[in-house]
């Protein structure tokens, strides 16, 4: 996933994946199934979620570290 037009370069960008909407999104850290944080370069940045069976319903969530 994509996320494009972001303020500034500095910090970075959590992305978190859940099977349910349970806990989402302000418990994501102890609901999400996958977690990262990644850097923001040229005001964008890319969360690759990697062997997520596709018949798995996910939401996405994107929290911006300012």
């Amino acid at each position: 996933m994509k996320i494009l037009d972001i303020r500034n370069n500095t910090r970075g960008v959590a992305c978190a994946l859940f099977e349910a909407s349970e806990g989402f999104p302000t418990e994501y850290p102890r609901s999400a199934t996958n977690i990262m944080v990644i850097k923001i370069r040229g005001k964008q940045a890319r969360c690759d979620f990697e062997d997520i069976p596709w018949w798995t319903l996910r939401l996405p969530s994107f929290t911006m570290k300012t």
